[in-house]
């Protein structure tokens, strides 16, 4: 039988002032289950729900990064190296060195074709249009872009966990003989604010950002430390949370190591319920992140998150000593 699924509770913005002092305690204190911000930074972050992947590609063209490249499921690339119900960990995947210009190159000139246009299922993000640059990067010619080498139609490509600080650094640096870089760093960093939410000492220097190329995802974990904000700036991301009371039902495990985080060793998307028992009795929540939404994630719950399309979204964890 289908196990059940709960929805993450929603926040229309109507119970609490934004930014507001009783707003910060709850979340630090009392809010013990992840909830949604239905549209909680649109018309505010105007700047940040503007950076679609290709925009974002081309604010940072040549900073380099690491890409993390991975099989799609239902794929021959996939079968070849992956059970059906094996779950695919950071280091099964491939980690390739190229520009966001190059990541942009891939992306429209692989596979499906690309589109922005994510209204049939979200609406827009803000009550006004985003105005985005006019201006579409080509990216690189293939013989030069290490990331061509995988098929968009069979891999799909992540900028994970990259905090906006050091890809700023490199951005500054890579322009700093031309001029512009270190200004342009710091229109970036103030279009993240996080004060809307009642945490004005965190900006965007204090923010990782993810993005990705439809099916990437990260592995079902938790964070070992902080609550968590996220906010979806465009496209689609489908977060599926479980309480921390669900830890035995999820089969932690600490291979593969990584100091802030605990995996689980279920494929949450493809069960083997023979192999975990325990995993028909977790108790799952359920949220689809359109650009302009933020989720609150409480300390120590799992979360797995799949981008629906190419997708950018950022977060912050919270350090506080009433949050750890």
């Amino acid at each position: 039988p289908a196990m059940p699924v709960h929805d993450v509770d929603e926040w229309k913005g109507s119970e609490l002032e934004k930014g507001s002092k009783e707003l910060r305690e709850r979340l630090l204190h009392s809010q013990k289950k992840p909830v949604v911000f239905k549209r909680g930074i649109a018309g505010v972050w105007k700047e940040a729900l503007s950076w679609d992947p290709l925009v974002l590609c081309e604010k940072l063209q040549e900073v380099k990064t690491t890409f993390k490249v991975c099989p799609k499921r239902d794929t021959p690339a996939h079968s070849e190296r992956f059970g059906r119900h094996q779950v695919v960990y950071e280091t099964h995947c491939e980690y390739v060195q190229a520009t966001f210009g190059q990541f942009a190159g891939w992306l429209q000139q692989q596979g499906p074709e690309y589109s922005e246009n994510t209204e049939h299922a979200c609406g827009p993000a803000s009550p006004e249009t985003v105005e985005r640059p006019s201006k579409r990067l080509k990216g690189e010619d293939p013989p030069v872009n290490p990331l061509m080498t995988f098929p968009r139609s069979e891999y799909w490509v992540y900028a994970d966990y990259k905090y906006m600080s050091q890809l700023l650094c490199d951005e500054e640096e890579g322009e700093g003989g031309r001029g512009g870089g270190r200004e342009r760093s710091k229109e970036l960093i103030r279009a993240i604010d996080w004060s809307v939410f009642g945490f004005p000492e965190y900006d965007g220097s204090d923010s990782t950002l993810w993005v990705g190329s439809e099916e990437a995802y990260t592995p079902c974990h938790y964070d070992t430390y902080g609550c968590n904000l996220v906010a979806q700036l465009s496209g689609r991301k489908k977060w599926r949370l479980f309480p921390p009371k669900d830890s035995p039902m999820l089969y932690p495990t600490r291979v593969p190591f990584e100091e802030s985080s605990v995996y689980s060793a279920v494929n949450v998307s493809r069960p083997d319920l023979s192999l975990h028992p325990g995993f028909r009795d977790t108790e799952e929540y359920e949220a689809t992140l359109c650009a302009g939404d933020v989720l609150f994630v409480p300390m120590h719950w799992w979360h797995h998150v799949e981008c629906l399309e190419p997708s950018t979204s950022i977060n912050t964890w919270i350090h506080l000593a009433s949050c750890v």
